[in-house]
This record gives C-alpha cells, structure tokens and sequence, in this order.
C-alpha cells in the first residue's frame, strides 16, 4: 500500500470541508453522469462473472474487518450496507446528489438499487481487493482510490476523488472527529465512524492531480 502523507491528508479533508454542493453545475454534473455510467458497466462485468451482492438489513453489522469483506470477495460474494440505511452527516441536505438516483436495477427485496450502492459495491472489489487487498486504513483507502481510478475516464475520475480520497480523507483527518474516526477504525469498529457530508462537488485539478503519497 502507498503511504500518505498526513499533512495532505489535512489538506483533503479540509478542501472537502470548504467543498461546495454543487450537482447541477454543468461540469460537476458531466463527472457524475459519467462516475455513474462507467461504474454501471464495471457493476455489470462483475455480476455477469458471477458475483453474488448480498444487502445487509439495517440491524445487520457489515464487515468487521477489510480481511473478512476479501475473504467473502474471493469467494464470488459482496455484502453491503444500502445507502438507505445511512448516508452520511446532514444527509437531508443533500437529497439532489446524484449518487442518490435509482441506477435501474432491482434488489431482491423489491426496491430499486441506487446508484451510491453500486458505486460502494464496485469500489469495494475494483479499488479495495484489487489494490492488493487494501484495508480501511489512511493508506488501504487511497491505494483503493489510485487502483480505482486506472478503470475510470479522466472525466469520471474527478468526481471519484471527491467520492473516495475526498471523503476518506476527511474521515480520517478532519478536526472534528479523524483522531476519534481513527481510534474506532483501529479497533475493527468502523460502522460507528462518524461520515462526511455527501456533497457532490469537485476538487480544484491541481490537488485532484498533485502526489497525495509522499
């Protein structure tokens, strides 16, 4: 796994801080149609090769540990926690994020998945096990990220960042809550991690492109 440098994981967590919500902007709008678009194809690969996704019920625990979520991965299994169940910090103010849409497929309970599932799901196998089976840790979450981004479009890639090392980051390193976010992710507690916002919005280019690991 790379190794990141914790004064710009400051840095990312406080750009995601200043980040503005800005969905119908036509540029953050192109980069979320397109994250959208090319993630429903890499969700598609997957299932067609066998993958079986599992959703969690809201009183069921997840993955305890990024081990046991890989071990179920090789075994051609996901499990996941729906974005109804919990979507982040002050999520009644951001009901208009793309990621909220309804990506067309139909879980088995009957309701429509949306599309921040199918992302979550994708990443999951695509960033988390293909990085070498990243963990959860500051440095799994961005090896997840720069594994992830080789199967996206430049323009897609923008709102990936913003989507994984902007959230990730913040999670880890924000003033509030990253040194508390920390000590729970180190004891294998990671549901009770407080979350970030779910802004959709994009980060200047120049710290979207700049060396986040040393």
């Amino acid at each position: 796994m790379v190794k990141i440098n914790p004064d710009h994981g400051a840095q990312i967590a406080d750009g995601y801080d200043a980040l503005r919500h800005s969905p119908n902007e036509p540029e953050t709008k192109a980069s979320y149609d397109a994250l959208i678009s090319e993630t429903r194809q890499q969700y598609d690969k997957l299932t067609e090769g066998g993958l079986q996704v599992t959703k969690l019920k809201k009183n069921q625990t997840g993955y305890t540990t990024a081990d046991e979520m890989h071990k179920d991965i090789e075994s051609g299994n996901l499990k996941y926690f729906a974005t109804e169940h919990g979507y982040g910090a002050n999520s009644e103010k951001f009901q208009d994020n793309p990621m909220l849409t309804g990506s067309g497929i139909v879980g088995a309970d009957g309701k429509e998945v949306a599309n921040n599932d199918l992302f979550r799901i994708v990443h999951d196998i695509n960033g988390h096990n293909l990085a070498n089976k990243a963990d959860f840790s500051p440095e799994g979450e961005h090896s997840a990220f720069l594994k992830h981004r080789e199967q996206y479009t430049p323009l897609a890639g923008k709102a990936l960042f913003t989507e994984t090392a902007g959230q990730a980051n913040w999670g880890i390193f924000n003033k509030k809550s990253g040194e508390s976010n920390m000590r729970l992710i180190s004891k294998g507690r990671e549901s009770e991690i407080e979350f970030a916002e779910q802004k959709a919005g994009l980060f200047p280019d120049s710290m979207i492109n700049q060396e986040w690991h040393n």
